[in-house]
């Protein structure tokens, strides 16, 4: 018998968390922040859609983060 799958103690409770860490570290140190192995994180992205969701949105919040700094940053604040 293999061993269990743990997406759903160890990662769907913490979508939230995962969609706000995204913009500040790499998917290695999600996975270990996590509790499981950057493989096993990489297996779940191809067969969980909330997780890749989730991963998407928070990519999405920090490049609109970006252009609020950036758009700021060029009128000289």
């Amino acid at each position: 018998m293999g061993r269990r799958d743990l997406y759903d103690e160890m990662v769907r409770p913490r979508l939230g968390e995962i969609t706000e860490w995204i913009g500040v570290t790499d998917e290695r140190t999600i996975a270990k922040k996590l509790g499981i192995s950057a493989r096993s994180f990489s297996k779940y992205k191809t067969e969980h859609e909330e997780l890749r969701k989730a991963l998407q949105k928070g990519r999405l919040a920090l490049v609109e983060d970006l252009k609020i700094s950036l758009k700021k940053k060029a009128k000289g604040f």
